[in-house]
Protein backbone atom coordinates (compact mmCIF):
# COMPACT_ATOMS: atom_id res chain seq x y z
CA UNK A 1 0.00 0.00 0.00
CA UNK A 2 2.96 2.68 1.17
CA UNK A 3 4.72 2.14 -2.33
CA UNK A 4 1.66 2.18 -4.36
CA UNK A 5 1.06 5.61 -2.59
CA UNK A 6 4.17 6.79 -2.97
CA UNK A 7 4.23 5.82 -6.85
CA UNK A 8 0.64 7.98 -7.04
CA UNK A 9 2.76 10.28 -5.19
CA UNK A 10 5.93 10.41 -7.89
CA UNK A 11 3.19 10.61 -10.74
CA UNK A 12 1.35 13.19 -9.59
CA UNK A 13 4.62 15.16 -9.04
CA UNK A 14 5.98 14.18 -12.15
CA UNK A 15 2.90 15.90 -13.41
CA UNK A 16 3.19 19.09 -11.78
CA UNK A 17 6.37 19.32 -13.31
CA UNK A 18 4.69 19.41 -16.59
CA UNK A 19 2.05 21.56 -15.62
CA UNK A 20 3.57 24.38 -13.53
CA UNK A 21 6.94 24.30 -15.13
CA UNK A 22 7.29 23.64 -18.23
CA UNK A 23 3.84 24.04 -19.78
CA UNK A 24 4.30 27.89 -19.05
CA UNK A 25 7.85 27.73 -20.72
CA UNK A 26 6.37 26.02 -23.64
CA UNK A 27 3.62 28.89 -23.61
CA UNK A 28 5.59 31.44 -23.77
CA UNK A 29 7.72 29.86 -26.22
CA UNK A 30 5.05 29.30 -28.50
CA UNK A 31 3.65 32.83 -28.65
CA UNK A 32 7.38 34.06 -29.16
CA UNK A 33 7.73 32.05 -32.14
CA UNK A 34 3.64 32.53 -32.87
CA UNK A 35 4.65 36.73 -33.45
CA UNK A 36 7.81 36.04 -34.49
CA UNK A 37 7.03 33.84 -37.39
CA UNK A 38 4.53 36.03 -38.58
CA UNK A 39 6.64 39.22 -38.96
CA UNK A 40 8.86 36.76 -40.84
CA UNK A 41 11.80 37.60 -39.03
CA UNK A 42 15.18 35.28 -37.66
CA UNK A 43 15.51 37.37 -34.35
CA UNK A 44 13.19 38.14 -31.77
CA UNK A 45 11.69 41.63 -31.12
CA UNK A 46 9.65 43.86 -28.70
CA UNK A 47 7.26 41.13 -26.60
CA UNK A 48 9.16 38.53 -28.25
CA UNK A 49 12.24 38.89 -26.41
CA UNK A 50 10.32 38.70 -23.03
CA UNK A 51 8.31 35.75 -24.19
CA UNK A 52 11.85 34.06 -25.34
CA UNK A 53 13.75 34.58 -22.32
CA UNK A 54 10.53 33.90 -19.74
CA UNK A 55 10.59 30.55 -21.53
CA UNK A 56 14.61 30.50 -21.18
CA UNK A 57 14.00 30.76 -17.08
CA UNK A 58 11.01 28.22 -16.55
CA UNK A 59 12.49 25.60 -19.05
CA UNK A 60 15.99 25.65 -17.13
CA UNK A 61 14.26 25.28 -13.83
CA UNK A 62 13.09 22.11 -15.26
CA UNK A 63 16.34 20.76 -15.86
CA UNK A 64 17.94 22.30 -12.72
CA UNK A 65 14.70 20.77 -10.30
CA UNK A 66 13.84 18.26 -12.39
CA UNK A 67 16.37 16.67 -14.11
CA UNK A 68 15.06 13.02 -14.54
CA UNK A 69 11.77 13.93 -16.00
CA UNK A 70 10.68 12.90 -19.19
CA UNK A 71 10.52 16.93 -20.70
CA UNK A 72 14.41 17.43 -20.21
CA UNK A 73 14.83 17.17 -24.05
CA UNK A 74 12.01 19.16 -24.82
CA UNK A 75 12.95 21.81 -21.77
CA UNK A 76 17.01 21.71 -23.74
CA UNK A 77 15.22 22.23 -27.12
CA UNK A 78 13.35 25.59 -26.20
CA UNK A 79 16.92 26.82 -24.02
CA UNK A 80 18.25 26.73 -27.05
CA UNK A 81 15.91 27.88 -29.68
CA UNK A 82 15.47 30.86 -27.30
CA UNK A 83 18.86 31.59 -26.90
CA UNK A 84 19.60 31.57 -31.04
CA UNK A 85 16.60 33.73 -31.61
CA UNK A 86 17.64 35.89 -29.09
CA UNK A 87 20.86 36.18 -30.91
CA UNK A 88 23.14 34.32 -27.98
CA UNK A 89 24.08 32.03 -30.35
CA UNK A 90 26.84 30.24 -27.88
CA UNK A 91 24.33 29.42 -25.40
CA UNK A 92 22.19 28.07 -27.97
CA UNK A 93 25.01 26.07 -29.46
CA UNK A 94 25.46 24.65 -25.99
CA UNK A 95 21.71 23.08 -25.53
CA UNK A 96 21.68 21.96 -28.59
CA UNK A 97 24.97 20.30 -27.92
CA UNK A 98 24.04 18.87 -24.86
CA UNK A 99 20.22 17.75 -26.16
CA UNK A 100 21.89 15.95 -28.66
CA UNK A 101 24.44 14.29 -26.51
CA UNK A 102 22.44 13.29 -24.33
CA UNK A 103 19.41 12.26 -26.14
CA UNK A 104 19.92 11.80 -29.68
CA UNK A 105 16.86 10.06 -30.64
CA UNK A 106 14.60 12.69 -28.98
CA UNK A 107 12.02 14.19 -31.73
CA UNK A 108 13.96 17.24 -31.12
CA UNK A 109 17.04 15.62 -32.66
CA UNK A 110 16.87 17.02 -36.49
CA UNK A 111 16.21 20.21 -35.94
CA UNK A 112 18.56 20.67 -32.95
CA UNK A 113 21.24 19.61 -35.37
CA UNK A 114 19.79 21.83 -37.74
CA UNK A 115 20.26 24.67 -35.84
CA UNK A 116 23.34 23.70 -34.08
CA UNK A 117 24.95 24.38 -37.64
CA UNK A 118 23.11 27.08 -37.79
CA UNK A 119 24.50 28.91 -34.36
CA UNK A 120 27.98 27.78 -35.40
CA UNK A 121 27.82 29.71 -38.82
CA UNK A 122 26.11 32.81 -36.74
CA UNK A 123 29.55 32.87 -34.81
CA UNK A 124 31.39 32.49 -37.67
CA UNK A 125 32.57 28.77 -36.45
CA UNK A 126 32.30 27.55 -40.40
CA UNK A 127 34.33 24.22 -39.83
CA UNK A 128 32.38 22.75 -37.32
CA UNK A 129 29.15 24.64 -39.10
CA UNK A 130 30.34 22.74 -42.27
CA UNK A 131 30.62 19.46 -40.02
CA UNK A 132 27.38 19.58 -38.71
CA UNK A 133 25.68 20.64 -41.99
CA UNK A 134 27.30 18.30 -44.06
CA UNK A 135 25.71 15.08 -41.80
CA UNK A 136 22.42 17.13 -41.66
CA UNK A 137 21.83 17.05 -45.31
CA UNK A 138 22.88 13.50 -45.39
CA UNK A 139 20.53 12.38 -42.60
CA UNK A 140 17.58 14.88 -42.74
CA UNK A 141 14.21 14.28 -44.43
CA UNK A 142 13.09 18.38 -44.18
CA UNK A 143 13.66 19.32 -47.70
CA UNK A 144 13.55 23.07 -46.52
CA UNK A 145 16.15 22.76 -44.18
CA UNK A 146 18.29 20.97 -46.10
CA UNK A 147 18.21 23.43 -48.77
CA UNK A 148 18.92 26.49 -46.04
CA UNK A 149 21.36 24.37 -44.83
CA UNK A 150 23.07 23.76 -48.74
CA UNK A 151 22.60 27.79 -49.29
CA UNK A 152 24.64 28.53 -45.48
CA UNK A 153 27.50 26.28 -47.15
CA UNK A 154 27.29 28.06 -49.82
CA UNK A 155 27.08 31.29 -47.55
CA UNK A 156 30.25 30.21 -45.71
CA UNK A 157 32.56 29.25 -48.65
CA UNK A 158 32.00 32.58 -50.19
CA UNK A 159 33.07 34.47 -47.04
CA UNK A 160 36.31 32.25 -47.00
CA UNK A 161 36.72 33.00 -50.74
CA UNK A 162 36.72 29.30 -50.99
CA UNK A 163 34.80 30.22 -54.75
CA UNK A 164 35.47 26.75 -55.95
CA UNK A 165 33.08 25.25 -53.09
CA UNK A 166 30.61 28.31 -53.31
Amino acid sequence: LYISLLLALAGTVNSCVYYNTFYLARKNFNQAESSRKQANRDEASGGEIKGYKDAITKASKVLSEHPTSKWVDDALFVIGKSFYYLGDFAKGERKFRELLSNFPESKYADESRFFLGKSRYQLENYVLAKEVFVEFIESSKNDSWRAEAIYLMAEMSAKQELDADA
